[in-house]
């Protein structure tokens, strides 16, 4: 009796394990659970009120323990993209959905350009597999943001 209890405690704690491997999701850096990596540079256009700004964006992703968030934001092009801030970083992002491309949410996104917009909300970010190729898309309050395909390096994958 204790050798068959012992082995159904065995197969609940397999079970569990197995089930529970969505839970433990997470982001690496170049194969590692924690790292910085650099996405972009690369196409970004911003739109706000339907005026479209076509920039060059960067961004740094810091990794911890497969946790990542955006510490830092940068976009160059036109007088309207050099004036734009990255506020309120970092900005968490949710764990990777799915086995390539991955997918996943960047939330508190703020960016203001000076006294053009203050934009505010989540964006949508979708990693390729292989690769780790990134882009981004999401509604910003009265803004939009899409990206291109960013390269990231060292390797961003879910």
């Amino acid at each position: 009796m204790k050798t068959i209890k012992s082995l159904l405690l065995g197969l609940l704690v397999l079970a569990g394990t197995l089930g529970a491997s969505s839970a433990f999701a997470q982001w690496t850096v170049g194969g590692s659970s924690s790292g910085t990596s650099i996405i972009g540079a690369g196409p970004t256009n911003l739109s706000y009120l339907g005026a479209s700004f076509p920039c060059t964006s960067t961004f740094t992703v810091v990794d911890t323990a497969g946790s990542a968030k955006v510490t830092a934001a940068s976009f160059t092009g036109s007088a309207v993209c050099t004036s734009i801030k990255a506020n309120n970083l970092p900005w968490q992002i949710s764990a990777p959905v799915g086995s390539g491309p991955w997918t996943g949410t960047v939330m508190g996104v703020n960016v203001t350009a000076a006294g053009v917009f203050n934009c505010s909300g989540n964006a949508s970010i979708s990693v390729t597999k292989p690769g780790g190729a990134v882009t981004l898309s999401g509604s910003l309050g009265v803004c939009a943001i899409s990206s291109g395909s960013l390269p990231s390096s060292p390797v961003v994958q879910g």
